[in-house]
C-alpha cells in the first residue's frame, strides 16, 4: 500500500525520499489506513482500497 500511494510523488521527481515518507504517512492516516502500509493491497477490503485510491 505504501509503496502504490508513494509512486505518484516518485514519478514526479521533485521530492526527496524524506518528503514522499512523510507525504505518504501524512495521507495514509488522513484516510485511517496508518495500519496497512505494510499491507498488500489484495489483503485489503473493497472500502479500504478505495481510501487507498484517495489517498
Amino acid at each position: 500500500v505504501y509503496d502504490n500511494v508513494a509512486f505518484a510523488l516518485r514519478i514526479h521527481g521533485r521530492h526527496t525520499r524524506a518528503q514522499i515518507d512523510a507525504r505518504v504517512r501524512e495521507c495514509l492516516a488522513l484516510v485511517g489506513l496508518s495500519d496497512k502500509a505494510d499491507s498488500y493491497p489484495a489483503r485489503l477490503s473493497g472500502g479500504q482500497k478505495q481510501r487507498v485510491a484517495i489517498a
